[in-house]
C-alpha cells in the first residue's frame, strides 16, 4: 500500500510544476503582447512625424512648427526620434531594414534600439523641384522634448533645421 506522504509529495510536486507552467505561460504571453504592442506604438509614431514633416513640406514657404507626438510608448517607456536620409539612418541605426539611400524618413525607436517603427516622408532628398537640405543627417530628439522645424525655402533649397524648446512632462 501506498503511504500517505508519498502521495502528498508527488501530489505537491505536481502543484508546483503546474503553477510554474502557468506562470510561465502568462509571463512569456504578456512580454509578447508588451512587444508587440510598443512595436505597433512606434510605427504609428514614426507616421504622425513622417505626416507632419510632409505637411510642412508642401505648405513650401518659410514656416515653423512644433511637432506632437507622445510622451511615452507604452508603458512608460520614453523613445527617440530621428529624421534623416535611409543611408544615413542605417548608418546610425544598424538595426534598421535596407532603406532606400536618398529617401527622407522619420524613425522612432526605443533607447537600446531593440524595438522601432520607421515610415517615409519623401522618395528622394528633390521636392517641388528643390533640394532638400538637413541641418543635421539624421535630425535626432527625445520623446521627452519639445521640438520645433523651422523649414526654410530658398531659391533651389528646402532647408530643414530644428530647435528643442524645453521638455515635456
Amino acid at each position: 500500500m501506498v503511504s500517505t506522504s508519498l502521495v502528498h509529495v508527488i501530489g505537491t510536486v505536481t502543484l508546483i510544476v503546474m503553477l510554474t507552467i502557468i506562470s510561465l505561460y502568462v509571463y512569456t504571453d504578456a512580454k509578447i503582447t508588451m512587444y508587440t504592442n510598443t512595436k505597433r506604438n512606434l510605427q504609428l509614431v514614426a507616421e504622425l512625424v513622417a505626416l507632419q514633416v510632409k505637411y510642412i513640406l508642401y505648405a513650401n514657404s518659410n514656416i515653423s512648427q512644433t511637432l506632437d507626438y507622445p510622451l511615452m510608448v507604452s508603458h512608460g517607456e520614453y523613445y527617440n526620434i530621428y529624421i534623416g536620409t535611409g543611408d544615413k539612418l542605417h548608418y546610425e541605426i544598424s538595426v534598421l531594414p535596407n532603406l532606400t539611400k536618398n529617401a527622407l524618413y522619420a524613425v522612432a525607436i526605443l533607447p537600446d534600439k531593440t524595438n522601432y517603427g520607421y515610415a517615409l516622408i519623401i522618395n528622394s532628398t528633390t521636392f517641388l523641384n528643390k533640394q532638400i537640405i538637413l541641418s543635421e543627417d539624421p535630425i535626432f530628439f527625445g520623446s521627452t522634448t519639445i521640438t520645433k522645424l523651422n523649414v526654410t525655402v530658398q531659391s533651389n533649397n528646402i532647408v530643414i533645421d530644428y530647435v528643442i524648446e524645453g521638455m515635456k512632462t
